[in-house]
């Protein structure tokens, strides 16, 4: 794992090569145990870590916020759709991210996601639950299972209770 860990540092096409990022060998450390072994987190996480510091509490309370509010309909068009998702994606602010994950989560726990979208939702996936395990000191497969928790109650909350979807008030 030490080694994926070093290539993503040093890869200047596919890693983090050409920022010439530093970390303290001990941030490194817990950024591999956060990994769990799992390569492609760990890259995100070095990534995430690169790019900006975690969230602060205040901001992980507001993105739990995010992924627990109401889904908004998104775009019935798909190059729309993906329009919408790539931009808040590429934004890099892990709270726009958390809005396309609580958007795509009715269909994806109804397994209902076409594979572009499955994709999409994996990845924001990835990236959010680093985020967490980062913030909440804890392995990739506790902050997973914190995640699905808090957006299953989520989901919950805002299912409607006689199986009919709620009317947007948004057009597609």
């Amino acid at each position: 794992m030490c080694r994926g860990r070093d290539d993503g540092l040093a890869d200047e096409e596919r890693g983090l090569g050409r920022r010439r990022v530093e970390f303290d060998t001990g941030a490194l450390d817990h950024l591999v145990r956060v990994a769990n072994g799992d390569a492609r987190v760990l890259l995100n996480t070095l990534e995430l870590a690169a790019i900006r510091p975690p969230l602060s509490r205040k901001r992980f309370q507001e993105l739990r916020k995010t992924l627990t509010g109401e889904p908004q309909e998104l775009s019935r068009n798909f190059n729309r759709r993906m329009k919408q998702v790539k931009t808040k994606i590429e934004s890099g602010d892990p709270i726009q991210v958390g809005e396309v994950i609580r958007d795509l989560y009715p269909k994806y726990s109804e397994n209902s996601l076409s594979s572009s979208d499955q994709r999409i939702f994996e990845k924001c996936r990835d990236l959010v639950v680093s985020e967490m395990a980062l913030i909440r000191e804890v392995g990739y497969e506790e902050a997973t299972d914190y995640f699905e928790r808090t957006l299953a109650n989520g989901h919950r909350k805002h299912k409607p209770k006689n199986g009919k979807k709620k009317k947007s008030s948004k057009s597609s």
